[in-house]
């Protein structure tokens, strides 16, 4: 799988250098592309690490919302977010 992940980086990047347009600039573009995936990756890490304290604060709570059918963890959070303790309904 890794060698498949490689091939294929090193496919795109090829096109890519082909079919920039430019010349100039291209090692500023591509420290740009670098920053920019840095900080995807870094709020991705962000997302899991908020989805994983929303699954630990559910599983303190223990809200029969989360038996729901379709109601996971994000959106049970949301909802007992906006209307508070479930057991007044």
């Amino acid at each position: 799988m890794e060698r498949f992940a490689t091939d294929k980086i090193n496919e795109i990047s090829s096109a890519a250098k082909k079919s920039f347009g430019i010349k100039y600039c291209l090692d500023s573009f591509s420290l740009q592309l670098r920053l920019l995936i840095e900080q995807i990756n870094f709020i991705e890490k962000q997302v899991t690490d908020v989805e994983e304290q929303i699954s630990a604060l559910l599983d303190k709570i223990n809200s029969p919302i989360t038996t729901i059918p379709g109601i996971g963890n994000v959106t049970a959070a949301t909802i007992l977010g906006e209307i508070g303790d479930i057991s007044r309904f």
